[in-house]
């Protein structure tokens, strides 16, 4: 497989084997290749892991090192009444799956290390406003020696 959906894979799982107390909110995360297929279909709280990005450099002089970065979207329709505390809570969500990965080996993807993770911006506006859907995405980047 390509390194791309191997790392994808790889924090899909990490994320599906995380203690049930880990995160607010149940969830089983899984690899796609765009976030969401179709709106209608959206009911409950969904967290895709995209494959998002791939640079290759040196390392030294006989090796080379992939960075290879993924995103991880976590989507759910809310309920424009209490969006700011749904909005609140998803946010949290994020930032227990964002502190649950910093730092942690994948089980799947031996020699990949975690090398950082961004979220910005924290959510998209537009989904809020034209479909009641919050969309955060977390973009989270490991280094593999090859």
């Amino acid at each position: 497989m390509a390194r791309l959906t191997d790392i994808a894979d790889a924090i899909a799982a990490e994320l599906h084997a995380a203690p049930e107390e880990t995160f607010a909110a149940p969830f089983a995360a899984g690899r796609r290749c765009v976030p969401l297929v179709d709106l209608a279909d959206l009911a409950g709280l969904h967290v895709t892991v995209v494959p998002a990005a791939r640079s290759m450099a040196t390392a030294t002089r006989g090796s080379a090192s992939d960075e290879i970065a993924a995103d991880i979207a976590v989507q759910q329709r809310v309920n424009p009444a209490s969006i700011d505390d749904e909005v609140a809570g998803l946010l949290g969500l994020i930032e227990q799956i964002a502190d649950y990965l910093r730092g942690r080996p994948l089980a799947a993807a031996p020699g990949a290390a975690w090398i950082s993770t961004v979220h910005e911006p924290p959510y998209e506006p537009d989904h809020l406003l034209d479909h009641n859907l919050f969309t955060g995405v977390l973009r989270v980047t490991y280094r593999q020696l090859v």
